[in-house]
């Protein structure tokens, strides 16, 4: 069961951005039913066939058997939630794929920025058995029409200026420290079916309250 396969893999996430195969046996196994290297040039051509070109693609491809399923489904099940048969799963590949170009990575976080648009993760995931793609998730992917020049880029330091700038207009009287910084694509709406991809700096803020992370 397709569905319940999909929730069993992201039952203890926050996003599925955040899968790293860290509960897996052997995520770096290789399946009986295929190579790692068959199942990655299967997700290429499917790739191709969706229409994503003009950008890197970083598969990341987990084995998930047997035993992977049993541990979830044990776990699903101390968390209350509902039960799942063994029966409804099967060996796999898992993939988790990140766009890219030039090497830095598509946003895989979702937010609103201050003008109330919103931004949206970009992420494809994957289940591979012996026959093929056994399903495919899409979120938020993009074409390429068009490349922009070159333009200056906001350093660390510059974009760090900003952020005080902004927090301290807010008057918070609580300390707030940085726990995240990182260079990514965000995916800017310009229109309903028209984005700018621009890099951007991204800061995950913590201190707001006691025991309370926002990012």
């Amino acid at each position: 069961n397709i569905s319940d396969m999909s929730e069993l893999i992201n039952c203890d996430l926050y996003a599925a951005s955040e899968f790293d195969g860290s509960w897996l046996k052997d995520g770096g196994q290789e399946a009986a039913f295929m190579s790692r290297d068959d199942a990655q040039k299967l997700i290429e051509e499917y790739l191709k066939q969706y229409g994503l070109t003009g950008w890197d693609n970083n598969i990341a491809l987990y084995y998930i058997g047997m035993d992977d399923w049993r541990w979830a489904i044990d776990y699903y099940a101390d968390e209350g939630s509902k039960d799942v048969s063994i029966k409804d799963c099967k060996e796999i590949y898992y993939a988790v794929i990140t766009l890219s170009y030039d090497g830095i990575n598509f946003d895989d976080r979702e937010y609103m920025l201050l003008n109330e648009r919103n931004v949206f993760a970009s992420a494809v995931y994957m289940m591979i058995d012996e026959n093929g793609i056994l399903d495919a998730e899409f979120f938020d992917c993009y074409g390429a029409n068009e490349i922009s020049q070159d333009k200056p880029l906001l350093e660390y330091d510059e974009a760090v200026d900003v952020l005080d700038g902004y927090y301290d207009g807010m008057y918070i009287n609580r300390k707030i420290s940085v726990c995240e910084a990182k260079f990514i694509y965000t995916a800017y709406p310009l229109s309903k079916t028209e984005y700018e991809i621009v890099p951007t700096w991204r800061f995950g803020i913590r201190g707001f309250a006691e025991g309370a992370d926002y990012i």
